[in-house]
Formats: structure tokens, C-alpha cells, sequence
């Protein structure tokens, strides 16, 4: 949470969102945003609930409301449960809510791909090392579309 520090972002006990993005480098920006997925992932987002809980609740509110929505248009047999949100969402609002700018960051510079089960058992996947290929992979693409 050094970065958090370091960004302002987190002042003594307060929490500050950044109110200039252009403020943080790409790499601070990267560093933050993994911090807080790793958090997530981590521990299901528990350290973090509390402190973004009125963030995570609008947004929740929010999707209760388009869901119910959603289900009173449709015809009984095609509707279906409303999706608590995951932690990946979760990261994203919390982000978002920071204004951390994540639009620049290369996920191939990430080591691992997380997977999830049905039952949201997570299992991270070493992709270091395949960045080589997926760049002369883009590369190829690009050429052929010219």
C-alpha cells in the first residue's frame, strides 16, 4: 500500500481519490490497480469491502435495480437470479472510484492469469515468458490487416 501512499491517495486514515490522473505514471497506476486485484483475490475483497462500502453498495443498488428491471420484462421461465458482484468488480469500482487511470496498462506485463471455477476456486496461471509470443503474434496480425 506503499503506492497509495506515495499517490496521496491514501492520507493517514482517510482515503483520497485522485482528482488529477494524469498525476500518476503508467507504472504507479499499474502497481496500484494490481495492488488492490491482489487484495481481492486474496482475501475475497474483505479488507477492502469496509473501506469502499457506500462505493460498492450505489454500485450494487444500481445492478439490483437494472436486474429487477430486466426480470419484470421478461416471461417467468427465461428469468433467472440475481449475480451478487464478484470480486473482480469489486476491484474495478474501488479503482474506478480512486481515479486510477487503467486504460494505458498493458496486461501482458501481469505474470499470471487468474481462473475461476463454478464453485469461484481460483487458480493462478504463470504466463510469464509468453509475452514474446503474444507480441510477435499482435505484431503478425497487424501486418496482415495492412
Amino acid at each position: 500500500m506503499r503506492d497509495l501512499t506515495q499517490a496521496k491517495i491514501l492520507q493517514g486514515t482517510s482515503i483520497v481519490p485522485l482528482t488529477d490522473d494524469a498525476l500518476l505514471s503508467n507504472k504507479e497506476s499499474e502497481n496500484i490497480s494490481s495492488e488492490i486485484r491482489y487484495l481481492c483475490d486474496f482475501n475475497n475483497c474483505a479488507s477492502l469491502r469496509s473501506l469502499f462500502a457506500s462505493q460498492i453498495e450505489a454500485e450494487d443498488r444500481i445492478r439490483r435495480e437494472k436486474h429487477q428491471q430486466e426480470m419484470s420484462q421478461m416471461e417467468e421461465k427465461y428469468q433467472y437470479e440475481y449475480t451478487p458482484i464478484s470480486r473482480y468488480e469489486i476491484a474495478s469500482i474501488i479503482i474506478s472510484y480512486l481515479n486510477v487511470d487503467t486504460s494505458k496498462i498493458s496486461n501482458l506485463s501481469q505474470p499470471y492469469v487468474t481462473f475461476f471455477t463454478e464453485g469461484k476456486e481460483s487458480f493462478p496461471l504463470n504466463v510469464s515468458g509468453y509475452d514474446l509470443l503474444v507480441n510477435v503474434h499482435q505484431m503478425t496480425q497487424e501486418t496482415a490487416l495492412k
